[in-house]
């Protein structure tokens, strides 16, 4: 999350995007940059951060406020779509479903 109105916590943003994929040593990361305080006057160009957010594979932007409630819930909805288009990539996954062949590991008495 970054401050619209503020350049220098979009370039941490930047930066902490890059660390975090040089780090994992992949692109298949979920990462949605959200550009906070959409309600007041833009210091950030947002498609300057559009162009970031393409380097990503799973990437999303989404500009919001807090103050006015405006696309809060989106947030939280495509950092969960996000996620699970990764969880899909992963060796044996099921396509979200949970995959009854496996063995249990509880067992209730």
């Amino acid at each position: 999350m970054y401050d619209v109105t503020n350049y220098d916590t979009w370039r941490f943003v930047q930066k902490l995007g890059l660390d975090l994929l040089s780090k994992k040593m992949t692109f298949a990361v979920p990462i949605v940059f959200v550009g906070n305080k959409c309600d007041l006057v833009k210091k950030v160009d947002l498609e300057e951060a559009q162009m970031m957010t393409a380097v990503y594979k799973y990437a999303a932007l989404i500009e919001a406020s807090a103050k006015s409630d405006e696309h809060v819930t989106s947030v939280f909805e495509t950092m969960l779509d996000k996620m699970l288009q990764v969880e899909e990539l992963k060796p044996g996954a099921s396509g979200g479903a949970i995959n009854s062949n496996k063995k249990k590991d509880c067992k209730m008495s």
